[in-house]
């Protein structure tokens, strides 16, 4: 008769696949774990930052209103700059990011908070932005430039609800000589 007892060959390799898997489980869950709590705190040092477009606002949860920018397009030495849209958005806070593969999937929960930040998306002229001697937008009366997340996305944070029309100044010095004026407003019915 026959010997019919299978090898050991499938076994092991079995066990090894096992041990293997086994082994990357606990690695990742070994670095995603600080991962996560190191993000969540270095993102929460850095400040609530708003969304980059409309629709991701909307998502999150944070989209007040859709706004408008006058005039929507300006040359400014030499350049042309182009606003794609301008949201108001409610300040949000993280509370935790989770990590599931560091830097490819990651969710972070967030919470409404209070303030608010107006946000103005360039879909041309990011480049007259660049530099040290750089171009900057300025809210008329807050003695601060816009922040930018990317190159395309700036924004401002304001403590209360802003009273529109909110005039920019459009510029590339702090006594805001030859700056330009931009409105920002509801749009037109």
């Amino acid at each position: 008769m026959p010997d019919v007892t299978p090898s050991p060959k499938p076994r092991r390799r079995w066990r090894a696949a096992a041990k293997w898997a086994l082994f990357v489980v606990v690695a990742l869950v070994i670095i995603d774990v600080p991962l996560s709590i190191l993000e969540t705190d270095l993102a929460k040092k850095g400040g609530g930052r708003p969304a980059y477009t409309i629709v991701d606002s909307r998502q999150r949860g944070a989209f007040i209103s859709e706004l408008a920018i006058t005039p929507p397009v300006v040359e400014w030495k030499g350049q042309r700059i182009a606003f794609k849209e301008v949201w108001l958005e409610r300040e949000r806070e993280l509370v935790q990011n989770y990590t599931i593969i560091p830097l490819l999937w990651e969710y972070g929960q967030y919470r409404i908070k209070s303030g608010y930040k107006l946000c103005v998306n360039l879909s041309e002229g990011e480049e007259a932005f660049w530099g040290v001697d750089g171009t900057f937008l300025v809210v008329e009366g807050e003695g601060a430039s816009l922040a930018s997340i990317g190159t395309v996305v700036k924004y401002h944070s304001f403590d209360a609800m802003p009273r529109l029309p909110v005039k920019l100044q459009l510029t590339d010095n702090w006594q805001l000589k030859g700056s330009l004026s931009l409105f920002v407003d509801k749009p037109p019915k």
